[in-house]
């Protein structure tokens, strides 16, 4: 208790204080103009709108994250609204006046939905960005990596029936995958094994949306080797008066005797916005499909404040507090179980419009993440029982990101800088019980005080082409220049004795272009080449003889990896009718230095019982390649409407010809819906089918999966007065099936982590 005290000591130390007051005193910076605001809002759904571009007489710029723009009035003038994504809107004097004194305009969406609730493409982003809201189905959700499997193209690893589970997009997962909040904040987790990764410690009922950004195209908020995952807090809605607002939802799901509840009370004025958030939830073990039963048991408590304050008429400054508690969740295909993970998100934000001349927006946001996990054996029914064991471990992440938004008559520039670093403190405990060692206690450094710190630049560059006809075209270019420093602060004897020195410096560069082109009112293309160069992370630099890859070896980090780099190219076909809708997305990577492990048959593994010892190495060359395909039914035909999505995606290493471990297999999802009594009624029909997947990496102990489908029934009953219901059954068929990425259920009998069997569910919501 004493080390973990001096390790937040050390944390909160004035040197570090100083640096992130530092980054504060930048965020209070702006300044004040006689205009009056405006907010610009989807139609469709009341949310604000970004990047939305105006111009009135000799005003003009882009609305801000929040929609906002603000303009001096002037009688006679009109207001010219523009977006990609959006209908454009003239607005006569008349009209203006009218605005004005609503305080908001209502933009009508261009057709570009895909998917259930998804958004693609809502602003010109630089690759192919899919987003999706977080309504209240999902917001009782306790671990957003399983809300992020329900998505199409995504899978999870799971190492437990219930919890921890790490998305998986276009076959890249981990340090390949930036999982972020509001585009800054971070956790990196505190168990080798990632119990508890990054996604795990998102709050989902503090969240409005998540955006899924694919390949390596968008650098603004870091080198998204294969993709980014962002996810977005609820944005401040200021009230001319005070008014309180909240809402209450709980279910519970029959077979894993899961309980999920979730709350929010705030109240909002003309200069302030304040929410706290809540939500616990709980289960047990369930059966599977053949009736076996499956350890499950979890408990979770998220509990969170949020303020925004308005600092003049341009300047908003927003503060969050979180704090996640897990507590003793099974991790059937793991040596230990988590017994706690504590941990704390610390988030700081300005926001300010400035729309001068050419700079229009500046915001800025420092944070702060603190993890505290404990796992253990001592519950797992081990027989014989050899030792008992237990990791004590923290991380820390902070860092800070200031980014400027810049308009030139039509085209607009993001800039800005970013700072981050990571720090893991992990110690094994093994008490060994029998043996020649019986009654002794040895103690493994996890991650030997491993430090990482990243300080990036980047830019990106909205240019639309002159219109030519009705064709439309806008190109992106991104770059991104990283400076990542990594060291072992404590190494072990025997870690030297492999490496002579453990500290590195590395400059990674990362660029990207593209174009999207309107082909007609129906079709447009869109062409995107990128490269991205991604340094490893402190487990692949510094993990000490722990078994946390796909197969039992232990792992043994390498702090002389090179880099790795990706080069990705997507092409992406839209099609779209007012009742149909069709897209059609491939892409292929071609990864230089790629970061695999090979075994290592001169070093020996610290537990006897392990087969091996694993290092992480650099391979020359391997591939990530695949297609999705999505299609929607636009307009309803009797009350219904039909969403079809199919993903695939191939990984070979080009070195030895094996695939590429925990690719998933192709995969169809397809969704019925209706709509009755005035959008009161809804009934929903999901089908999943998941083909077998064969191509796999023998060498790391996969075998085949076979095929599976699952179907789900749902109903729901939704009232602005009432709330809202729904009902419904998961897995209707009661199918025995698992996932191909699932890890086994340690035990007597090795069999992977099956799915649960049928399960009913009931939830109810009410906003107030």
């Amino acid at each position: 208790m004493k080390q973990r005290s001096q390790h937040i000591t050390n944390f909160l130390s004035p040197k570090r204080s100083a640096n992130i007051f530092f980054t504060f005193l930048l965020l209070l910076l702006g300044s004040y103009a006689h205009a009056r605001q405006l907010v610009i809002t989807n139609a469709q759904n009341g949310h604000a709108i970004a990047d939305v571009f105006y111009t009135y007489g000799t005003q003009q710029g882009l609305s801000d994250a929040d929609g906002i723009i603000e303009i001096a009035y002037r009688e006679g003038e009109q207001l010219q609204l523009t977006h990609l994504a959006y209908q454009a809107l003239l607005l006569k004097d008349e009209e203006v006046q009218n605005a004005l004194s609503k305080g908001y305009i209502e933009l009508t969406p261009k057709a570009h939905t895909l998917e259930p609730v998804a958004i693609i493409q809502l602003r010109p982003n630089a690759g192919n960005a899919q987003q999706e809201d977080i309504g209240y189905v999902h917001q009782t959700t306790p671990d957003a990596g399983a809300y992020l499997g329900q998505l199409p193209g995504i899978a999870t690893v799971k190492k437990s029936a219930s919890y921890g589970f790490d998305p998986v997009l276009r076959g890249f997962q981990r340090e390949r995958l930036l999982i972020l909040i509001d585009g800054v904040q971070s956790a990196h987790e505190a168990c080798p094994n990632r119990m508890d990764p990054p996604a795990s410690q998102v709050a989902l009922n503090s969240m409005s949306s998540v955006e899924v950004q694919k390949g390596p195209y968008s650098l603004r908020y870091g080198m998204g080797f294969g993709g980014m995952i962002n996810f977005t807090s609820v944005k401040p809605r200021f009230s001319s008066a005070p008014k309180a607002l909240g809402r209450l939802s709980a279910g519970y799901e029959s077979n894993l005797g899961a309980f999920r509840s979730e709350g929010m009370a705030g109240i909002t004025a003309r200069a302030y916005d304040f929410r706290l958030f809540g939500a616990y939830a709980r289960g047990q073990d369930y059966t599977d499909g053949e009736g076996t039963l499956i350890p499950a048991d979890f408990n979770r408590l998220n509990l969170g404040a949020q303020l925004a304050v308005k600092a003049g008429k341009r300047q908003i400054l927003t503060f969050s507090a979180d704090h996640n508690r897990s507590e003793n969740v099974d991790f059937a295909a793991l040596p230990m179980d988590l017994r706690k993970d504590h941990t704390w998100l610390l988030k700081a934000t300005h926001r300010v419009q400035i729309q001068q001349k050419q700079l229009q927006n500046w915001s800025s946001s420092a944070f702060a993440t603190i993890v505290d996990h404990r796992m253990d054996n001592l519950l797992k029914p081990l027989d014989p029982r050899m030792m008992n064991a237990w990791v004590d471990a923290q991380t820390f992440t902070y860092g800070a990101r200031t980014e400027t938004q810049w308009s030139f008559d039509k085209t607009y520039l993001y800039a800005g800088a970013d700072f981050k670093s990571e720090e893991a403190i992990g110690d094994r405990m093994r008490e060994f019980l029998m043996g020649p060692m019986a009654g002794q206690t040895a103690t493994d450094d996890a991650w030997q005080h491993g430090r990482i710190t990243h300080t990036g630049l980047f830019a990106e560059w909205h240019l639309p082409a002159p219109r030519r006809g009705k064709g439309q075209t806008i190109f992106i270019l991104s770059g991104r220049l990283d400076y990542n420093s990594a060291t072992a602060l404590k190494p072990s004897e025997n870690f030297l004795e492999l490496y002579s020195n453990t500290s590195t410096t590395q400059v990674n560069p990362g660029f990207s272009a593209g174009f999207n082109h309107s082909l007609n009112e129906q079709a447009s293309l869109a062409v995107w080449l990128g490269r991205a160069q991604r340094s490893p992370g402190i487990s692949e630099r510094f993990i000490h003889f722990l078994a946390i890859g796909s197969d039992p070896y232990e792992m043994l980090g390498n702090p002389l990896l090179k880099p790795e780099k990706n080069n990705q190219m997507d092409v992406l076909f839209r099609w779209q009718t007012q009742r149909f809708a069709f897209r059609f997305n491939a892409f292929a990577g071609l990864m230089q230095d790629y970061i695999s492990s090979q075994i290592r048959e001169d070093l020996s593994p610290v537990l006897p019982n392990s087969p091996g010892v694993r290092q992480y190495i650099n391979i020359d060359r391997a591939l990530m390649a695949g297609f999705e395909v999505g299609f929607r039914q636009m307009t309803p035909a009797a009350g219904l409407q039909q969403v079809f999505n199919l993903s695939y995606t191939y990984g070979q290493n080009l070195v030895t010809q094996e695939a590429l471990p925990e690719i998933p297999p192709l995969e169809l999802r397809y969704r019925l819906s209706g709509s009755y009594l005035h959008d009161r009624l809804k009934p929903e029909l999901s089908i999943r089918y998941a083909f077998a997947q064969e191509h796999i990496a023998r060498s790391y102990g996969e075998t085949a999966t076979p095929a599976f489908y699952v179907i789900d029934l749902a109903i729901a009953w939704q009232s602005e007065k009432t709330g809202a219901l729904r009902l419904g059954v998961n897995n209707l068929l009661d199918a025995a099936y698992y996932e191909h990425l699932s890890r086994s259920v340690r035990g007597d009998m090795v069999r992977p982590i099956y799915n649960p069997g049928r399960s009913f569910f009931a939830m109810y919501s009410i906003r107030f």
